[in-house]
């Protein structure tokens, strides 16, 4: 409570003071809040700079991310056809029966 008193006692002050005097008080006031704004706005402009450069990593990042699984893809697709090519090799080739053994059971 004691900051509140010497505002108002200040307040006081000033209103008892020329109105050249209050209008150099206002131009203070307004200056200090302009240095304010402007100090916020640079500091979010820096902070948008820096998202934008982090958004275009990202994409790169994404980009390689891609080119990867397109990688695997042709990868498991070749192995895929492999695997198929060796059943079906599989499946061509008779069962070979050895003496008082079954034959092997394809599937």
């Amino acid at each position: 409570m004691n900051l509140l008193v010497k505002i108002e006692q200040k307040i006081e002050e000033i209103r008892e003071k020329p109105e050249h005097i209050r209008v150099h008080y206002i131009y203070g006031i307004i200056a200090v809040f302009m240095i304010f704004v402007v100090a916020l706005w640079f500091f979010s402009f820096f902070t948008n700079t820096n998202t934008k450069e982090n958004d275009a990593i990202s994409k790169l990042n994404a980009q390689k991310i891609i080119n990867d699984f397109q990688t695997q893809k042709k990868s498991l697709q070749d192995i895929e056809s492999a695997a198929k090519n060796s059943i079906n090799n599989s499946n061509n080739i008779s069962p070979q029966t050895n003496a008082g053994t079954n034959p092997v059971p394809t599937n």
